[in-house]
């Protein structure tokens, strides 16, 4: 499952990595590479549970780190 995936980051003292609200989900992951896969698991359970996701809504946010030299890039791959 996607909670259990130990993908995600600490927030407040807890380890979190997905927040729903009504039909809105947030995944929440420290790096492209976490967020692609928690993608990937919705991927593989949202047909478990007949879930399907609008890709015209969807949007991704980065919140870039409080010191410029952490970094790693600008510019990342397309996620699937």
């Amino acid at each position: 499952m996607i909670s259990e995936s130990g993908v995600g980051c600490k927030w407040t003292g807890q380890f979190v990595n997905i927040l729903a609200y009504a039909d809105d989900i947030v995944f929440i992951a420290p790096s492209w590479k976490g967020l692609q896969k928690l993608i990937s698991l919705l991927h593989i359970h949202s047909g478990i549970i007949n879930l399907t996701c609008n890709v015209d809504k969807t949007v991704c946010m980065m919140v870039p780190p409080k010191r410029y030299d952490k970094v790693i890039s600008q510019v990342f791959p397309t996620f699937k």
